[in-house]
Protein backbone atom coordinates (compact mmCIF):
# COMPACT_ATOMS: atom_id res chain seq x y z
CA UNK A 1 0.00 0.00 0.00
CA UNK A 2 1.47 3.59 -0.70
CA UNK A 3 0.67 6.32 1.37
CA UNK A 4 -0.85 9.15 0.07
CA UNK A 5 0.69 12.84 1.02
CA UNK A 6 -0.73 15.29 2.67
CA UNK A 7 0.93 18.80 3.61
CA UNK A 8 3.73 19.57 1.63
CA UNK A 9 2.76 19.88 -2.02
CA UNK A 10 6.77 19.53 -2.78
CA UNK A 11 6.74 15.75 -0.98
CA UNK A 12 4.02 14.91 -4.30
CA UNK A 13 5.69 16.81 -7.21
CA UNK A 14 3.95 19.93 -6.58
CA UNK A 15 0.14 20.98 -6.59
CA UNK A 16 -0.09 21.53 -10.49
CA UNK A 17 0.94 17.80 -11.31
CA UNK A 18 -1.95 16.77 -9.05
CA UNK A 19 -5.34 15.59 -10.82
CA UNK A 20 -8.55 17.68 -9.32
CA UNK A 21 -10.24 14.90 -7.08
CA UNK A 22 -6.50 14.79 -4.89
CA UNK A 23 -5.95 18.11 -5.23
CA UNK A 24 -9.29 18.58 -3.53
CA UNK A 25 -8.75 16.24 -1.29
CA UNK A 26 -4.93 17.16 -0.09
CA UNK A 27 -6.59 21.18 0.08
CA UNK A 28 -9.19 20.23 2.76
CA UNK A 29 -6.80 17.64 4.60
CA UNK A 30 -3.65 20.42 4.73
CA UNK A 31 -3.25 23.78 6.69
CA UNK A 32 -0.80 26.77 6.65
CA UNK A 33 1.72 26.91 3.60
CA UNK A 34 0.65 23.72 2.12
CA UNK A 35 -2.81 24.67 1.51
CA UNK A 36 -2.21 28.15 0.62
CA UNK A 37 -0.75 26.72 -2.52
CA UNK A 38 -3.84 24.40 -2.89
CA UNK A 39 -6.48 26.22 -2.60
CA UNK A 40 -4.28 28.64 -5.59
CA UNK A 41 -3.94 25.95 -7.47
CA UNK A 42 -7.42 25.21 -7.06
CA UNK A 43 -8.48 28.72 -7.86
CA UNK A 44 -5.98 28.61 -10.85
CA UNK A 45 -7.93 25.80 -12.54
CA UNK A 46 -11.54 27.42 -11.84
CA UNK A 47 -10.26 30.16 -13.85
CA UNK A 48 -8.82 27.84 -16.51
CA UNK A 49 -11.44 25.30 -16.25
CA UNK A 50 -14.30 26.33 -15.01
CA UNK A 51 -16.82 23.92 -16.17
CA UNK A 52 -14.28 21.46 -15.28
CA UNK A 53 -14.56 22.23 -11.66
CA UNK A 54 -18.09 23.20 -11.54
CA UNK A 55 -18.91 19.91 -12.89
CA UNK A 56 -16.85 17.75 -10.56
CA UNK A 57 -18.15 19.63 -7.69
CA UNK A 58 -21.56 19.02 -8.61
CA UNK A 59 -20.35 15.18 -9.24
CA UNK A 60 -19.58 15.23 -5.13
CA UNK A 61 -23.20 15.32 -4.54
CA UNK A 62 -24.33 15.52 -0.49
CA UNK A 63 -21.09 15.13 0.30
CA UNK A 64 -19.95 16.65 3.45
CA UNK A 65 -17.17 17.99 5.48
CA UNK A 66 -16.13 18.33 9.43
CA UNK A 67 -14.30 21.02 10.26
CA UNK A 68 -14.12 20.55 14.32
CA UNK A 69 -16.03 22.97 16.32
CA UNK A 70 -18.40 23.88 13.08
CA UNK A 71 -21.49 22.63 11.55
CA UNK A 72 -20.67 19.81 8.77
CA UNK A 73 -21.29 21.98 5.48
CA UNK A 74 -21.46 20.59 2.16
CA UNK A 75 -17.81 19.95 0.56
CA UNK A 76 -18.72 21.69 -2.70
CA UNK A 77 -19.87 24.43 -0.98
CA UNK A 78 -16.44 24.63 1.18
CA UNK A 79 -14.43 24.27 -2.17
CA UNK A 80 -16.48 27.06 -3.67
CA UNK A 81 -15.46 29.39 -0.25
CA UNK A 82 -11.64 28.74 -0.33
CA UNK A 83 -11.53 29.42 -4.01
CA UNK A 84 -13.41 32.98 -3.69
CA UNK A 85 -11.55 33.84 -0.76
CA UNK A 86 -8.15 33.09 -2.21
CA UNK A 87 -9.37 35.05 -4.85
CA UNK A 88 -10.06 37.96 -2.64
CA UNK A 89 -7.49 37.75 -0.03
CA UNK A 90 -4.04 36.50 -1.80
CA UNK A 91 -5.03 38.91 -5.37
CA UNK A 92 -7.17 41.49 -4.14
CA UNK A 93 -10.17 40.63 -6.20
CA UNK A 94 -9.24 39.95 -9.78
CA UNK A 95 -11.31 41.04 -12.91
CA UNK A 96 -10.81 37.78 -13.94
CA UNK A 97 -12.18 35.86 -11.01
CA UNK A 98 -15.40 38.25 -11.72
CA UNK A 99 -15.19 37.83 -15.36
CA UNK A 100 -15.12 34.06 -15.45
CA UNK A 101 -18.23 34.09 -12.35
CA UNK A 102 -20.41 36.25 -14.52
CA UNK A 103 -20.02 34.21 -17.91
CA UNK A 104 -20.72 30.83 -15.69
CA UNK A 105 -23.69 32.63 -14.39
CA UNK A 106 -25.06 32.74 -18.28
CA UNK A 107 -23.91 29.27 -18.60
CA UNK A 108 -25.49 28.20 -15.58
CA UNK A 109 -28.45 30.28 -14.54
CA UNK A 110 -30.29 27.87 -12.55
CA UNK A 111 -29.49 24.73 -10.89
CA UNK A 112 -27.06 22.92 -8.29
CA UNK A 113 -23.78 25.03 -10.31
CA UNK A 114 -25.61 28.19 -10.41
CA UNK A 115 -26.28 27.70 -6.43
CA UNK A 116 -22.66 26.98 -6.19
CA UNK A 117 -21.36 30.32 -8.06
CA UNK A 118 -24.12 32.03 -5.69
CA UNK A 119 -21.66 30.52 -2.88
CA UNK A 120 -18.38 32.18 -4.57
CA UNK A 121 -19.93 35.05 -5.19
CA UNK A 122 -21.17 35.31 -0.98
CA UNK A 123 -17.79 34.40 0.00
CA UNK A 124 -15.95 36.41 -2.53
CA UNK A 125 -17.84 39.91 -1.61
CA UNK A 126 -17.44 38.54 2.15
CA UNK A 127 -13.10 38.38 1.40
CA UNK A 128 -12.90 41.54 -0.26
CA UNK A 129 -15.10 43.52 2.65
CA UNK A 130 -12.16 41.80 4.80
CA UNK A 131 -9.83 43.03 3.01
CA UNK A 132 -10.81 45.84 2.84
CA UNK A 133 -11.14 46.30 6.79
CA UNK A 134 -7.65 45.16 7.13
CA UNK A 135 -6.53 47.53 4.51
CA UNK A 136 -8.33 50.50 7.24
CA UNK A 137 -7.07 49.15 10.40
CA UNK A 138 -3.33 48.71 9.19
CA UNK A 139 -3.88 52.62 7.79
CA UNK A 140 -5.08 54.00 11.18
CA UNK A 141 -1.93 51.96 12.39
CA UNK A 142 -0.04 53.63 10.27
CA UNK A 143 -1.48 57.28 11.14
CA UNK A 144 -1.36 56.54 15.00
CA UNK A 145 2.63 56.32 14.46
CA UNK A 146 2.77 59.29 12.62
Amino acid sequence: MTEQPIGDPGSYGGSASLPLDKLIAFALASDGAASEDLFDELRQRFLEAPNTVLIYLTLMGEQETSIAGWEPVPTAELVCQYIASTDAAMYGGTEEFTQTLASCRETYPEGRIAELLDVMEREHAAGMERLEETVRAYQAHIDAQT
